[in-house]
């Protein structure tokens, strides 16, 4: 069964060998793109995930705070 599917992987990717130069060309421009992408993702998440941070442990802190008292 992992055999057959390893072929199947191997004939999709001899078969998408138009796909994998069309990609080659992003890459090959991904440093640059990469660069300016990160900026922007990094700061929709990176603000999304501090403020999931800090309602984490401010939630955390608070029950176990309670507790503790």
């Amino acid at each position: 069964f992992f055999y057959q599917e390893l072929s199947v992987c191997l004939q999709k990717e001899k078969m998408s060998p138009e796909k994998l130069p069309a990609q080659t060309p992003p890459a090959a421009s991904s440093p640059d793109s990469g660069k300016a992408t990160p900026q922007l993702p990094t700061g929709s998440p990176a603000p999304y995930t501090k403020g999931r941070f800090s309602v984490s442990h401010i939630t955390t802190p608070s029950p176990i705070a309670e507790e503790q008292n």
